[in-house]
């Protein structure tokens, strides 16, 4: 900070003399302006009252802006509370920059060689929001004719670097920590194997970083093992990692309907997430979407694994005109904001085929002493042997 500090000071040394330089200086003054610079009590009190305020470098920020009245001492004095301004910002604009760097991106190279020009751009917009805020704290405000000479304005003004710091350092720094906390919930939710709730936090991370930084690289210690890592990268990696050992499985059963649109069975869908070790661990309370690739029929919304990771599909109305009708089971992105501007991140998809069984129009009856029936215990014996060969069973009436 030793370092940092003497870098301020240069600085602000140098605006000082931008400021002056505009000013006629004590040895240009004529012979009449330096007979009419008399120092009563007025005058040393406000250069006593200046020189404390351009000296208490550790509690505010001070400027001030020196102008020739001229013909117009309205328009001089404007000029001077004006000139002040300008150099008030450009003095916090300074310090916001290194202020910046050293708390979102944990730089202590002062030079700015790390950042792109884009994110230089992005800076300068935070730094000019920033700069705004801590205006509105302005103090001093104090105007003084013909001083430091006859025929000058000088306008002063001063700022409290404890507002600085709750303004700016406080914000930075309160910014910084609710990011990482973010992206840390997500870590223990993935630790106690809540998928969903671990992707939910990642992403909402990189929806803060946007909102907070504008997507300035912000570097810090995730892990606290005393590495740093750059927040944004680190996300994409987390998020990649968890998307990308997804695995989406059925069982190997075929899966049938017959000619009133009725299935077999339930599809039995697992979705599991393999782990560092290579072990496939049930993925609970996952959204999952399922829609018809082939054919239609009826399906449901909302679709969830249960806390084994299991969801059966029921399939209603499939349409028996098709042959085959197939269903797309994928990850329901809707219920992860943000995840579609992951354009690098893999999601594991399903589809699973149902067919239409062959039918067999079944028709008998008997006649007895001229009274026709259907004997109930045969019709479901042949029933059950035409569905036990893989056929579907259509009733049928035969006139007489």
């Amino acid at each position: 900070m030793e370092k940092l500090s003497g870098i301020r000071y240069i600085v602000y040394i140098g605006l000082v003399i931008i400021i002056l330089g505009c000013v006629t200086p004590e040895s240009e003054l004529t012979s009449e302006d330096r007979a009419a610079i008399e120092k009563t009590p007025e005058y040393i009190e406000i250069e006593a009252e200046l020189d404390e305020k351009r000296n208490d470098h550790d509690n505010i920020y001070f400027a001030e802006g020196i102008v020739k009245i001229g013909s117009d001492i309205a328009l001089a004095r404007e000029k001077a509370k004006q000139n002040a301004l300008e150099a008030l910002s450009s003095q916090i604009k300074i310090d916001i920059k290194i202020d910046m760097k050293l708390i979102i991106s944990d730089e202590s190279n002062t030079s700015g060689g790390e950042f792109s020009t884009v994110n230089e751009e992005k800076m300068d917009r935070r730094i000019v929001t920033y700069t705004s805020q801590i205006l509105s704290d302005v103090k001093g405000n104090k105007l003084y004719t013909d001083f430091p000479w006859p025929d000058y304005v000088t306008f002063y003004v001063y700022i409290d670097k404890a507002k600085y710091d709750e303004k700016v350092k406080r914000d930075l720094e309160a910014r910084k920590m609710r990011l990482r906390d973010t992206i840390i919930n997500g870590d223990g939710a993935m630790e106690k194997n809540d998928l969903k709730t671990a992707l939910q936090h990642w992403l909402k991370a990189q929806q803060l970083q946007d909102y907070l930084f504008d997507n300035l690289p912000v570097v810090g210690d995730l892990n606290n093992d005393g590495f740093n890592e750059e927040f944004a990268a680190s996300l994409s990696e987390r998020i990649n990692r968890l998307t990308g050992n997804l695995i989406l499985q059925t069982d190997d059963e075929l899966y049938t309907y017959d000619s009133s649109g009725r299935v077999n069975a339930s599809p039995s869908i697992y979705l599991r997430y393999r782990d560092e070790q290579l072990k496939e661990i049930p993925v609970s309370l996952f959204p999952l979407k399922v829609s018809f690739t082939k054919g239609f029929g009826r399906l449901p919304h909302d679709l969830q694994t249960d806390s084994h990771g299991y969801l059966s599909l029921p399939v209603e109305n499939v349409d028996s005109s098709e042959r085959v009708t197939r269903i797309l089971v994928e990850i329901d992105k809707s219920a992860f904001q943000g995840l579609e501007n992951n354009s690098m991140t893999f999601l594991p998809s399903l589809e699973i085929q149902l067919e239409k069984l062959r039918t067999v129009a079944v028709s008998f009856a008997f006649s007895n002493n001229g009274r026709i029936s259907v004997p109930q215990d045969m019709k479901g014996s042949l029933s059950s042997l035409v569905l036990g060969n893989e056929l579907s069973v259509l009733p049928a009436s035969v006139p007489r």
